[in-house]
């Protein structure tokens, strides 16, 4: 049963200028980053007594690695090369990263509690230059994904606490909404 996109909502922090700012000398844009989003499909079907969310996470990034490929780009799940500093040990999930500049989009994707950690971990990446822009990555509803996993963010609850913290750095929120397909 592979698990189809079938809604894709997003919102840019602090707005879409300074996201499209932050995007365009990589050669991006915000509709680039998103249209990959729309067309995907994980081929792979749930498997008994282990969370899809975490098979659904890595296809994903899978997914995204060759979706995001561009002339002076280089997409990677590398943990090498996903560092958000240079003297702390947390790295992102995904990221691309921007030859020229050696700055990344750093993605992460939230099929899992504790996005609170992410969110400053991109703030990190920010204050030491490494970050060229965030990407975080939700589901809209949560149950469609793993309807056994409880405590998964939702796209609404996460956007609430990002409109009051107000991050200054370029960030954009994909909420996912999908079904299992029989």
């Amino acid at each position: 049963m592979p698990y189809c996109i079938s809604e894709v909502r997003h919102r840019e922090f602090p707005d879409a200028r300074t996201v499209s700012a932050a995007l365009n000398p990589l050669g991006l844009s915000p509709d680039d980053v998103l249209a990959p989003f729309r067309n995907y499909i994980c081929p792979l079907s749930p498997t008994t007594g282990r969370g899809y969310q975490a098979d659904l996470a890595e296809d994903l990034k899978a997914y995204l690695e060759k979706a995001l490929l561009r002339e002076g780009l280089r997409p990677t799940r590398n943990r090498q090369f996903l560092a958000y500093s240079r003297v702390l040990n947390d790295r992102a999930d995904f990221g691309v990263i921007h030859e020229r500049s050696n700055r990344t989009i750093f993605f992460e994707v939230e099929f899992r509690p504790n996005y609170e950690r992410d969110l400053l971990k991109f703030q990190i990446g920010a204050a030491e230059g490494t970050l060229a822009a965030a990407v975080m990555v939700l589901s809209i509803e949560p149950k469609s994904v793993d309807a056994t996993f409880a405590t998964m963010p939702s796209y609404e609850a996460v956007t609430k606490v990002i409109e009051v913290l107000r991050p200054s750095y370029p960030l954009i929120v994909i909420g996912l909404r999908g079904s299992h397909a029989s």
